[in-house]
């Protein structure tokens, strides 16, 4: 006999397995600028941005990760850093096709 189709909770939690996990980091720049007294500055989080996207959670799981909200031109070395360190933490359980790139220094 064919396997019975999936539905309900059994075919959310069978559609959630297959779908791509996105983690969404927010660093801040133009795209999360709104209109202030002084020109442009970060205002949005990475979660408030994702609220443009309602549909976005039928096409892919989505996690944010706030780390900081800067202007694009403040970003320095430290912060790409911070950046990669993220990824890295959270890319660590994931199963990935490539080999685990070696630790950056922070120097």
């Amino acid at each position: 006999m064919p396997p019975l189709p999936l539905c309900g909770a059994a075919k959310l939690e069978e559609r959630n397995k297959a779908m791509k996990k996105i983690l969404l980091i927010g660093t801040g720049g133009t795209i999360a600028s709104e209109m202030g007294e002084s020109g442009l500055t970060p205002e949005l989080t990475s979660q408030q941005l994702l609220r443009y996207i309602p549909d976005i959670e039928d096409i892919c799981d989505v996690r944010c990760l706030q780390l900081f909200s800067l202007d694009s031109t403040n970003i320095q070395p430290k912060h790409w850093v911070r950046v990669a360190d993220a990824i890295r933490e959270r890319s660590a359980t994931a199963p990935t096709p490539w080999p685990t790139p070696p630790p950056l220094s922070a120097t």
